[in-house]
């Protein structure tokens, strides 16, 4: 555990050392002040022309980063350092879910010190975020497979993160998963239980979360 910690530490330390110097980055840092100066957090700009090519979610982040700790490379990066660090966790619970403590520990060690996942998570690149939601939809479909008595209740949290998951970067992150469980049920001959995943229920859930900024988006453009 000692090892984990000391791991997950450097995703924090000197965030802010380094210049915006990626470009994708840039998108990222510059979208949310131009936001906070119009007082406009529906649409997204860049230079303060329209940028519609992502969903909202990355830059409301970042957005709320600035308002509590001032813009700065540092401030602008700390979301996605604390979504590496989700990530991280996500990959301890399912291996403690499915192989125990030590699995978990083993998982979430390999994964922290992974150089590339060091490098993203420095940086905003919202691939961390959509990672982030992604695991936690499957993290928590686990957690319905494993533990029926609160089935109910792992199943609606698992759409309220496939909704922040669409509202980060589209439909991807409800694609990815239904792929992943669709070949999980069939493989164990088991298609039949799709009808017991409250799907009509955890649409409504997803569609509530992601359905406003679309609608006042589209009232306004």
């Amino acid at each position: 555990a000692a090892l984990l910690v000391a791991a997950v530490v450097p995703y924090f330390l000197n965030l802010g050392v380094s210049s915006i110097w990626d470009a994708n980055e840039a998108f990222y840092a510059q979208t949310p002040r131009e936001m906070m100066e119009a007082g406009d957090y529906v649409t997204p700009s860049f230079n303060f022309q329209l940028r519609m090519n992502k969903p909202v979610l990355s830059y409301w982040n970042v957005a709320a980063s600035y308002h509590l700790f001032g813009i700065s490379e540092w401030s602008e990066r700390l979301p996605i350092a604390i979504g590496a660090v989700v990530i991280i966790g996500t990959a301890f619970a399912l291996g403690r879910l499915l192989g125990g403590t030590t699995a978990g520990l083993f998982a979430a060690l390999v994964l922290a010190t992974s150089p590339r996942l060091v490098l993203l998570a420095r940086r905003i690149i919202i691939d961390i975020h959509i990672t982030m939601w992604t695991g936690l939809v499957l993290l928590l479909f686990a957690l319905a497979e494993m533990r029926p008595q609160r089935r109910r209740v792992y199943l609606c949290l698992m759409y309220v993160a496939a909704g922040f998951g669409v509202l980060t970067k589209g439909p991807v992150a409800v694609l990815l998963p239904a792929v992943v469980f669709f070949v999980y049920l069939a493989s164990q001959k088991r298609l039949g239980d799709l009808r017991h995943m409250m799907l009509p229920a955890g649409a409504l859930i997803s569609l509530a979360i992601v359905v406003p900024w679309y609608y006042f988006l589209y009232r306004e453009h």
